[in-house]
């Protein structure tokens, strides 16, 4: 099996050279992924990368041993620990994540023979369910990534988490029920694996629903060994502590390392001008000259500012943002900015913004009184929507929490702001910005400022000098006018 797995996978480059259609291919020349999933079609796909990635460890051992590919070593994988007790695995299982051992992380799932064994199915089957098990588990193992080299700390999250314990369930019987005294214990229902962040008491939980405890006359015999009998399931605290960065070098909140340059002293002001649905037929994309839409005064009794159109909320030709304060909380900052209107009344509002490594929140009144409590920060961010995600890619999409949500429908009306599908050329006053992101969606400035209710929003972002430009429309009445906001000058302190 394991020769003819390499056969394939060496001939997959040769195939590749040839000008025979797929189905002409000799079968000794296909590639080694088809050998993989046509053996297994009941197999998820999941659960054929899991078996797929440990066929080519084992390819990938065999070289280390003999100084070339072509031979699986005998035993593949290290043996399997042999563990009796909760501290050993739960010490283990994190082990394993933060070390990035693979060959680690799967030994600690229950052996396929066992398995097997103890519920009395066919092997092959057993394997089909602990490869499943496994590929159910890939969150909590890619949660668990370092990041890049330039941005994660030595260690990764081994480096801010510590093991706290292994809290097992209760003991119970082969099939199912509470083992009595003097009956044997097989399986352990509702099992938490604790870890805390370093220097504080927040503890995560991640939860394991099943954990066997199993006589192996295999892998430990004479003793019955505890393993993982379910997949792994994440913290959401601590996913949401992952996916906004705060495991990562605080040196990247620093102006010179971060996206949008939100320090003390710097400024954008932007020019305000009215497009006319006909204007941005023209150029969809970009908004014309403002000297060919000259913006109107609202003076209550015009004609011309309409109750559909978004000037009529606010007039004004110009606005201007500036960073007034930026407190340092350690992994997070809280920005203070000043929005400035030059119409009548010389409107002025404040916002207030949540700085993470790769998110930026809308920080509340109960967000600023809650900076310091962490565990009430990461609540906060699982339940509202970031107004930036980092890094921004194109066709990217997110909603509460900031995950990045994939197109199926379910996750597609959970989505808040969107990315364009192509980077933008943005001429403004102030110069031309290449390659800016479009992002569409209002989210939670409608909160932030009450001249943003009820408009849709996009805007042209340029990594290190934040908006360039941004477009305002009624919500829902995409043939109205629209206010386009275009850069003018602004100034971002060198650090």
């Amino acid at each position: 099996m394991g020769a003819i797995a390499l056969t394939l996978s060496l001939a997959a480059g040769f195939s590749a050279c040839t000008d025979l259609p797929a189905s002409s291919t000799p079968v000794a020349l296909r590639p080694l992924q088809p050998l993989v999933y046509t053996e297994q079609p009941t197999l998820s796909p999941e659960a054929s990368g899991v078996r797929e990635r440990r066929m080519l460890r084992h390819y990938e051992q065999g070289a280390n041993v003999r100084g070339s590919w072509g031979e699986a070593p005998e035993q593949g994988d290290a043996a399997r620990p042999s563990i009796q007790d909760a501290g050993a695995l739960g010490e283990a299982i994190f082990k394993a994540l933060v070390a990035r051992d693979e060959a680690g992380w799967d030994a600690l799932f229950v052996a396929p023979e066992d398995y097997a064994a103890l519920v009395r199915v066919d092997l092959e089957d057993a394997r089909k369910f602990v490869d499943t098990l496994q590929a159910s588990s890939l969150p909590v193992w890619r949660g668990f990534e370092p990041g890049l080299t330039s941005e994660a700390l030595d260690g990764g999250l081994g480096a801010v988490l510590e093991f706290v314990e292994l809290e097992l369930g209760e003991g119970r019987r082969v099939d199912g029920p509470i083992a009595q005294e003097g009956e044997a214990v097989v399986q352990h229902w509702g099992n938490i694996l604790k870890l805390r962040l370093r220097d504080s008491d927040l503890v995560f939980e991640l939860r394991i629903s099943k954990i066997l405890r199993i006589q192996s006359p295999t892998h430990a015999p004479g003793a019955a060994g505890l393993s993982l009998g379910s997949p792994v399931v994440m913290s959401p605290l601590l996913e949401s502590y992952a996916r906004a960065g705060l495991h990562l070098k605080p040196e990247l909140l620093e102006t010179r390392e971060y996206p949008y340059p939100l320090a003390v002293g710097n400024f954008w002001r932007y020019q305000r001008s009215r497009v006319s649905p006909t204007q941005r037929a023209h150029a969809p994309s970009e908004a014309p000259d403002p000297d060919s839409a000259p913006v109107v005064e609202d003076s209550g009794q015009g004609a011309e500012t309409t109750t559909s159109s978004p000037f009529a909320k606010l007039a004004a030709t110009e606005s201007l943002l500036e960073v007034v304060t930026v407190d340092r909380y350690g992994s997070r900052h809280l920005v203070t900015l000043r929005r400035s209107y030059n119409d009548e009344a010389l409107s002025t509002s404040y916002q207030y913004l949540l700085l993470l490594p790769r998110r930026v929140y809308s920080c509340s009144a109960a967000c600023r009184a809650h900076i310091k409590d962490l565990r009430w920060l990461l609540g906060y961010l699982d339940r509202e929507t970031p107004i930036y995600v980092f890094p921004l890619g194109l066709q990217e999409a997110w909603g509460a929490g900031g995950a990045l949500l994939s197109e199926d429908g379910a996750a597609k009306s959970r989505v808040v702001f969107e990315v364009g599908a192509d980077w933008r050329d943005v001429s403004t006053p102030a110069g031309t910005y290449t390659n800016t992101v479009e992002i569409r969606g209002l989210g939670p400035y409608g909160d932030m400022d009450r001249y943003y209710r009820g408009l849709e929003q996009t805007r042209y972002f340029a990594h290190g000098h934040g908006l360039v430009q941004r477009v305002l429309r009624e919500n829902g009445a995409p043939d109205a006018e629209a206010i386009v906001e275009k850069l003018v000058e602004s100034r971002i302190m060198p650090r």
